[in-house]
């Protein structure tokens, strides 16, 4: 199903469509992404792309790679930019 309305819970990893005020699941996003999904953007043709730090806020001691995921319109993901750095965040040596 292609929703027009996407809702994110970036602890859970997990997207959402909505349709006729229910959330359903639109896509499990746990398996690809180890913490939590800190943004989404949507694009016009309705493919979302969501990324994570690949640590917890606030910063851990070392630096962990995140990801970049993306979702299509029917709710397939998976991971299009693996081992993203987000060095201005966390304490690198």
């Amino acid at each position: 199903m292609v929703f027009s309305t996407l809702r994110l819970d970036s602890r859970d990893r997990k997207l959402f469509g909505i349709e006729k005020c229910k959330l359903l699941l639109h896509a499990d996003l746990i398996s690809l992404v180890g913490t939590e999904i800190n943004d989404m953007i949507v694009d016009d043709q309705r493919w979302a792309y969501l990324g994570s730090y690949g640590f917890k806020i606030p910063a851990s001691a070392r630096c962990h790679n995140g990801h970049l995921v993306l979702v299509d319109p029917t709710g397939t993901a998976g991971v299009s930019r693996p081992a993203l750095s987000f060095r201005s965040l966390c304490h690198c040596e």
